[in-house]
């Protein structure tokens, strides 16, 4: 069952993954989206690695309990922060554009 939660985990993750880079490809000038797709690739691969480092230590400091309490914070502020961001372009349908 581990190596299910673990396969299901990882496809989630992608989906997640792939938001992120269409938001970044969408955001950014034409002529840096290869830079910018490095740059959210290394945050992300940094976030992963720092995640269970930081993780770790808080469980050993202040418990499970708190832990969840914390992570609950966390997701709700950034509950809170979603109404602020900018409108996004939309994505152009290839079939509907015009040359």
């Amino acid at each position: 069952t581990a190596l299910l939660v673990y396969a299901i985990d990882g496809f989630l993750s992608m989906f997640a993954m792939l938001a992120v880079l269409d938001v970044g490809a969408r955001t950014v000038p034409a002529q840096i989206e290869g830079a910018a797709f490095s740059v959210l690739t290394s945050v992300r691969v940094l976030a992963i690695l720092t995640g269970g480092v930081v993780g770790g230590w808080l469980y050993e400091r202040v418990g499970l309990h708190m832990l969840i309490v914390i992570s609950a914070v966390f997701t709700a502020a950034c509950g809170f922060l979603l109404p602020r961001l900018p409108e996004l372009p939309r994505a152009v349908d290839s079939a509907t554009a015009r040359p």
